[in-house]
């Protein structure tokens, strides 16, 4: 039985998968275990969340990635300090790290594997693949995850499908509607789409906004709003401009009142790319929102078309549109899509679910 986890990641910046780990420890209901959090890069929103939580953080400090070779020595050393029995790391570049330093070091290891590698970059996929082999144990939040591993050779016995939880009745809305939108700023005329994801290429907002002068034609009162921040905002904003519909998209940056936000919200858009188990999604749909996604691995395992909510093509602003219009135009349909969305995350997706199997994983380790 593992007494003492490293839970080695990137940073603690608002994400998927610092929230899901942050959600675990506060959930957990093993007194048996200690756990500490390693951070690459001493940075991150969440960082105060962990603290307050009573979860014990520290930091390689490394100051940005091209000082990135230097984490392999310090990572090192953080294990002669904190002395874990299991080290559980959970993205690409934390994993490649941890394999060959618990390699060397003799530690046992469980690499996260939190999205599939379609439209990563291939140097960091070779990585990857060439040090698969080096861990204990995989754990995949998504089926499209456990497949791939499969796919690359790892044996059964070392794959793991763990999907995220959500505390749905955390997620409950305390505010009406209409209340919701006064509180946010917004007037109960104005239909507000929403859509929290940080503002990366993968996250795919270009195809949202690009659909919202069609979604405007036929909603004269609707509004988007992008929650999150990233590298890509000022190209977000420059579309916008083109479009003429700045005064139709808020980008609201980094939030803490995420619930709020989305009980003033009238539909949950996910245009992304790629993803794994995306916990945005799923907080929108556990809140008990008609939610309009992307037909791709991880969306669709929580979404099923026309049943919970709406699946639309990739990179597609006219169908991302067209859905759009379609359920605003139907409110019998909305209300029903979000009753059984969250009775989704409700049923099969819940904290106490993910919970449950991540303990029984380390205490059976």
């Amino acid at each position: 039985m593992a007494e003492k986890i490293l839970h080695f990641i990137g940073s603690l910046e608002m994400g998927g998968t610092e929230n899901m780990l942050l959600a675990y420890l506060q959930n957990t209901k093993s007194d048996e275990i200690e756990h500490v959090v390693c951070t690459i890069y001493n940075k991150g929103a969440l960082i105060e969340k962990f603290e307050k939580s009573g979860i014990r953080v520290v930091s390689l400090n490394i100051s940005s990635k091209l000082f990135y070779p230097i984490a392999f020595f310090r990572f090192s050393s953080m294990l002669n300090l904190i002395h874990p029995d299991v080290v559980h790391s959970y993205l690409l570049q934390e994993n490649i790290i941890a394999r060959i330093v618990c390699k060397i070091k003799g530690k046992k290891l469980i690499c996260g594997k939190r999205d599939t590698d379609r439209y990563k970059n291939p140097l960091k996929v070779f990585l990857d693949k060439i040090t698969l082999g080096l861990g204990n144990l995989n754990i995949s939040n998504s089926k499209a995850g456990v497949e791939e591993l499969q796919m690359y050779g790892v044996p059964e016995n070392k794959v793991a499908y763990v999907p995220n939880g959500k505390d749905v009745y955390s997620l409950e809305k305390t505010l009406k509607k209409m209340d919701g939108k006064r509180k946010m700023g917004f007037s109960p005329e104005e239909v507000i789409l929403c859509c929290v994801a940080r503002l990366y290429k993968f996250k795919g907002q270009e195809y949202l906004i690009k659909a919202m002068p069609k979604i405007i034609a036929e909603n004269q009162n609707a509004k988007l709003v992008l929650v999150g921040d990233g590298i890509m905002r000022k190209e977000l904003e420059e579309i916008c401009a083109k479009l003429k519909i700045t005064e139709r998209v808020l980008f609201l940056g980094e939030r803490k009142d995420v619930l709020d936000i989305l009980t003033a919200a009238d539909l949950f858009v996910f245009p992304s790319l790629r993803e794994g188990m995306p916990g945005a999604l799923m907080e929108a749909m556990a809140a008990g929102l008609p939610v309009i996604a992307t037909n791709i691995d991880g969306n669709k395992e929580l979404v099923e078309d026309g049943k919970n909510g709406i699946l639309v093509p990739v990179q597609d602003s006219e169908a991302l549109a067209n859905a759009v219009n379609k359920l605003l135009g139907d409110e019998n349909m909305m209300r029903n899509l979000a009753k059984k969305a969250r009775d989704t995350i409700k049923n099969d997706f819940s904290i106490d679910l993910m919970v449950k199997k991540l303990d029984k994983i380390y205490l059976d380790f």
